[in-house]
């Protein structure tokens, strides 16, 4: 693993870099997951499924980085989000930019609605009701910020 990983958050509730999050689409109240299953056709890489600082988010249970290109999916035609590289594999495609929603600054804390922006595209992580193999599909959307399907929660976990 790349970094360290804590568990607890303390008291202050906030998301430093090490804390261990889970993502929550809140229009939907699913959670972003992952699982080995990949993309047929497109990049073939890992498929993000449901269930400013600059971050990295990092998929516990596969070791890969949270990623988005401009490969578009074949089931929505926005931009693909994968899970991609290890440890030792990364590139500036894994960056992501934290944005509150009511566009404020100040520090990431864990009850804060937010948004990700992909640094390379500027388009924003999102999710909507189109399945991908009988998944729920996150894509990134290159449109209004405030569409409702770019907004998310944290858990700690």
């Amino acid at each position: 693993m790349p970094f360290p990983v804590f568990n607890n958050i303390g008291d202050d509730h906030f998301v430093h870099m090490g804390s261990k999050i889970c993502l929550r689409h809140l229009a939907s109240g699913r959670y972003v997951r992952s699982s080995a299953r990949a993309y047929q056709g497109g990049s073939g890489q890992q498929v993000v499924l449901p269930y400013g600082s600059r971050v990295r988010l990092y998929h516990m249970a596969t070791f890969k980085w949270l990623h988005s290109h401009q490969v578009k999916s074949p089931s929505s035609g926005q931009n693909e989000v994968s899970a991609y590289g290890n440890d030792n594999l990364s590139d500036n495609n894994d960056n992501w930019i934290v944005e509150k929603v009511d566009g404020g600054s100040g520090d990431w804390h864990a009850n804060d609605q937010f948004l990700l922006r992909h640094e390379g595209t500027g388009a924003y992580l999102h999710s909507h009701d189109v399945q991908f193999e009988n998944f729920w599909e996150v894509t990134t959307f290159a449109g209004d910020a405030g569409d409702r399907n770019n907004i998310f929660g944290t858990r700690f976990g």
